[in-house]
């Protein structure tokens, strides 16, 4: 194998500063406010204005979606029915994230990703 130091060195170095996105991407999850018997805020808009603002924060987002958190909830109208908005971040956006409300992934186990509503 003819490999070329100088040509390692570089990749390591370019690579090093991604370290962290590369090796552990965090998944979160926040309720999106929707609510039984209301129209559904689990929108494409409002999806777009959360990582705007997570943006805004300096976080860094990898990914983005909707998802509901699985569970079987009452039907009372007014009541939440278990919409969420997903994000995947670099560890090192993890504080940015739980600042604005997105808890890991581990408290949602049963959360399923689902196609985000084109508007209110």
């Amino acid at each position: 194998m003819n490999c070329k130091p100088g040509l390692l060195i570089a990749t390591m170095l370019l690579l090093e500063g991604c370290e962290d996105v590369i090796r552990s991407p965090q998944l979160a999850y926040k309720a999106s406010g929707s609510a039984q018997c209301e129209a559904s805020k689990t929108t494409q808009p409002n999806l777009e204005a959360e990582v705007a603002a997570l943006r805004a924060a300096g976080a860094t987002v990898l990914r983005s979606g909707c998802s509901n958190d699985g569970l079987a909830h009452p039907t009372v109208c007014g009541a939440p029915n278990g919409d969420l908005f997903s994000i995947e971040v670099p560890a090192k956006s993890a504080e940015i994230i739980k600042r604005a409300g997105f808890r890991p992934a581990a408290e949602f186990p049963s959360a399923l990703a689902m196609p985000c509503r084109a508007s209110p």
